[in-house]
């Protein structure tokens, strides 16, 4: 995001992680994983992420939607014969 008056921007996650999966960066906006995803857990997350400036104060919002992909997590199980 950037700011006409050159203010700092502020970041926050406002909902969709109650698990407290995601990191987002306060000062630069990045969004990180803090905890590793599973999809038998949760398919998809649903963020509303909110950018926030100095004087006068301006926010704006937005939805951040991430699909989780599955991939083979189980060990492999093998037959004797």
């Amino acid at each position: 995001a950037t700011d006409r008056e050159n203010d700092s921007i502020t970041y926050q996650i406002l909902s969709g992680d109650i698990q407290q999966v995601f990191n987002l960066s306060k000062t630069i906006g990045l969004l990180l994983l803090g905890k590793a995803l599973d999809r038998e857990t949760a398919d998809q997350y649903c963020l509303i992420v909110t950018a926030s400036d100095g004087n006068p104060v301006g926010t704006s919002t937005t939805t951040v939607n991430i699909v989780v992909t599955d991939v083979n997590d189980n060990n492999p199980k093998f037959d004797l014969t």
